[in-house]
């Protein structure tokens, strides 16, 4: 359930006296059932952004906030985050030097993105990082910390990560469990291929092995011995099962 605290639509005459910048705030709170652990969410335009696709994108930050909590069981409501967006890329690049489709300051508790089409579910995926990470902290393994965000998204980069996984499953490494929780060489894949195989990983891990003993990975990294090879064969099976539903994929480039 979102509930709407306050709207509002405020214009700043520029030199001409046209608007020069339209600053709309809507601040929601989550609440996805009465004993839901709401986190604030406060969005807020950085130009001329529609008030249509701002309320779009305070759902989409609604819903992955609500994941997060219903899901991962994590309560968040003493967090409140603020959601800046700008039109467009360029204008998010020239404000804030970044030019990622969405970036966060956790310790701020500040999201930034743009509404440059081709990028859904970027703001979402900021959003459950920023409130993972201030419950939670920093994970020793990168993959379970961008994992978790990605995996909190129902509709990312117009699919969801198992879409984009089984896209990515015929490739050799995508099976081979030590290559993603290995930080380094995580780091070396591209931000799409690494977090889409990462929210694979964690919706596998808490479909097979349950929230409980992600959070203990999350924290603690991956166990060692007989259970740390049990999960490696098993993710390798169900790396080969997605396989078995793409279509043939031109060879990886090195």
């Amino acid at each position: 359930m979102m509930r709407i605290l306050r709207h509002s639509l405020l214009r700043r005459p520029g030199r001409s006296g046209s608007c020069a910048v339209a600053l709309l705030l809507v601040v929601l709170s989550v609440a996805a059932t009465a004993n839901a652990h709401p986190a604030v969410i406060e969005m807020v335009a950085r130009g001329n952004v529609p008030a249509q696709r701002m309320q779009q994108l305070a759902r989409e930050a609604r819903d992955a906030a609500a994941r997060v909590d219903t899901w991962l069981h994590l309560d968040a409501s003493d967090v409140a985050l603020r959601c800046q967006v700008y039109p467009t890329l360029e204008a998010k690049g020239m404000a804030t030097s970044y030019t990622l489709p969405a970036h966060s300051f956790p310790t701020q508790n500040l999201v930034v993105c743009s509404t440059e089409p081709g990028f859904e579910g970027e703001l979402g995926r900021e959003v459950a990082a920023c409130l993972i990470m201030r419950v939670l902290g920093r994970s020793p393994v990168d993959a379970m910390e961008e994992g978790l965000a990605v995996a909190c998204v129902s509709h990312w980069r117009g699919r969801d990560c198992r879409y984009w996984a089984t896209r990515l499953s015929g490739y050799d490494d995508v099976g081979d469990l030590d290559h993603w929780i290995n930080n380094r060489s995580f780091r070396a894949e591209s931000p799409l291929v690494r977090r889409a195989v990462a929210g694979e990983l964690v919706r596998f891990l808490c479909e097979s092995r349950g929230v409980d003993e992600v959070m203990h990975i999350f924290s603690g990294g991956l166990p060692a011995g007989e259970r740390r090879e049990a999960i490696a064969r098993a993710w390798s099976a169900h790396v080969r099962e997605l396989a078995r539903e793409r279509r043939p994929l031109p060879p990886r480039r090195e």
